[in-house]
């Protein structure tokens, strides 16, 4: 039996490559370019008016909310990405699988408001839904237009389908959570 696998030898090649190519097309094309000052922007801004506005009393259980949204997030954009479905032309970091500014800050930043101000889940889904729509029908968009987003096999009615489900799944697994209390 043998010891190595070609084909894993191949991908590995491949992924090498891949990240030099990568690298190089971060380092010259998008590296303090318009686009990369805008997403940095748009990593640390939203942050900062959270801050102000968040519940501090609520601290814990809203941040845990954001952590669960910004994992699922991640987890679903890497699998997009690796898909071909959409991509990143312009990316805050090089060799990120995800969108830093929308994965790790604007979706859990603005979930976690939602969270915050609507309690029941009846207003929570409406309020959710008008995310959900911002996120795909305005930020996507929006991000085609400036080139920092690139759909392929993908359309905004899947984008808003998945942000309204995660949200909503979200929240009844904080629900379920909160109900539980584990001491």
């Amino acid at each position: 039996m043998k010891n190595h696998i070609p084909a894993h030898e191949f991908i590995h090649e491949e992924r090498t490559r891949w990240a030099d190519i990568l690298l190089e097309h971060w380092y010259h094309n998008v590296l303090f370019s318009s686009n990369w000052w805008l997403l940095l922007c748009c990593t640390l801004i939203p942050y900062l008016i959270w801050w102000k506005l968040a519940d501090k009393g609520r601290l814990f259980e809203i941040l845990s909310y954001g952590m669960l949204t910004a994992i699922i997030s991640c987890f679903f954009d890497t699998i997009g990405v690796d898909l071909g479905l959409w991509d990143y032309p312009s990316n805050l970091f090089p060799l990120v699988p995800f969108f830093v500014p929308a994965d790790f800050t604007a979706i859990p930043v603005t979930s976690m408001l939602l969270f915050q101000y609507f309690t029941s889940w009846k207003t929570f889904f409406a309020a959710s839904v008008g995310l959900a729509v911002v996120f795909a029908y305005i930020f996507e968009p929006l991000f085609i237009k400036l080139q920092i987003f690139e759909m392929y096999d993908w359309k905004h009615i899947y984008g808003f389908i998945g942000f309204t489900f995660m949200f909503n799944i979200n929240w009844f697994i904080m629900y379920f959570l909160k109900k539980r209390k584990f001491d």
